[in-house]
């Protein structure tokens, strides 16, 4: 279970003090130990899913406070760091091209309604088992439409 191997690896850094890896380890249990508490999930332990949920959302937050330094300061290599780390946890993700043929399938047969073409876009990436980033998945919507327009 990968949560089982975060934890596995968070003791592992901490006994060698690796302060960045323990860190970076730290920062995901911490987001999974909040989301069990919570009450918003039946199945405990989390499942795989919901934790790679959380491992990309971490890394969404890095990435975020990383675009604040150089590429000079120790700051941006530590996040750099991190985020290599916790990226090994994540299925391999789906490419531009990948989700923009999927959505041109689902025009197809969904239609063009942004909001129902962009539920039924994430429902198919999801199916995948690969990463994406679902607030992108709008802006990829509006390119397939405008080309659709513009065949029109």
């Amino acid at each position: 279970m990968l949560i089982d191997e975060i934890r596995s690896k968070f003791n592992q850094a901490r006994k060698e003090q690796d302060h960045i890896a323990k860190n970076a380890y730290e920062s995901v249990l911490a987001k999974i130990t909040n989301a069990e508490k919570s009450g918003k999930y039946i199945n405990l332990p989390l499942e795989d899913n919901v934790a790679i949920g959380l491992i990309q959302k971490e890394i969404k937050e890095l990435e975020e406070t990383k675009s604040f330094y150089k590429e000079s300061d120790a700051a941006y290599t530590e996040l750099t760091t991190k985020i290599e780390l916790l990226s090994k946890y994540l299925p391999p993700a789906l490419t531009d091209d990948e989700i923009t043929v999927t959505i041109q399938r689902l025009i197809e047969t969904v239609g063009t309604n942004k909001g129902k073409l962009i539920g039924t876009t994430i429902k198919e990436l999801e199916k995948t088992g690969k990463s994406f980033d679902k607030s992108k998945i709008g802006y990829f919507v509006d390119i397939c439409l405008q080309r659709q327009e513009a065949n029109e």
